[in-house]
């Protein structure tokens, strides 16, 4: 598999090679991914703990889509903070196994998104 690939869009033209790189998936195309613009990658800003019953409603629908995907009503969670080229984006992640400290020492680095539905092939 070739993990090489060459992307052009209004900003510029890059060659990204993911063979390597750190790796958040997301089930769908959310729409709050739109800021990526075409592009696939994205430095992690920041990782924060909090609790799925301390989040709002508003910021539930906003990273589920409307309810596309549930998150547990209860518990510990991340909020994981991202900056693409069009701009920043979040995602709610369980904190389970340890994850925070994976997020943690990733802060600041390159992760390569990747969306089931689209990037499978």
């Amino acid at each position: 598999m070739n993990d090489k690939k060459t992307v052009t869009n209004s900003y510029r033209t890059m060659t990204i090679d993911n063979s390597n790189r750190l790796k958040i998936k997301f089930s769908h195309e959310y729409e709050k991914l739109e800021v990526l613009r075409h592009f696939d990658e994205v430095n992690l800003l920041q990782v924060i703990r909090s609790n799925f019953e301390d989040l709002s409603k508003n910021f539930k629908d906003y990273d589920t889509d409307n309810g596309t995907y549930q998150l547990p009503e209860r518990g510990k969670c991340l909020i994981l903070i991202f900056k693409g080229m069009g701009g920043i984006f979040t995602t709610i992640r369980s904190d389970i196994n340890q994850k925070y400290e994976y997020y943690k020492k990733n802060e600041n680095q390159p992760f390569s998104v990747v969306i089931n539905n689209k990037n499978d092939e």
